[in-house]
């Protein structure tokens, strides 16, 4: 059996950074999704008339995740 690569953290971290932006969209498709669903019942102009701080919470939720793969792509320049 051959022996398995080294654990390389850069591309691990390049993957995860991917891997958030699949996840946001997702999340930021079906929110905005429902919301449309909700404006629609409620005889709403547009989903942000029905869901007003869906934009600000995905914001939030997007820089702090970019934001913490970031810095912990950052810390591993400092790896052997």
């Amino acid at each position: 059996m051959p022996e398995p690569r080294p654990f390389r953290p850069r591309l691990f971290l390049f993957r995860m950074l991917a891997g958030l932006f699949v996840a946001e969209f997702a999340l930021m498709f079906y929110s905005i999704w429902h919301c449309a669903m909700v404006a629609r019942e409620m005889s709403e102009a547009t989903p942000v008339d029905a869901c007003p701080k869906v934009g600000q919470r995905a914001q939030e939720l997007f820089t702090l995740s970019i934001t913490t793969v970031l810095s912990l792509l950052t810390d591993t320049n400092k790896l052997p």
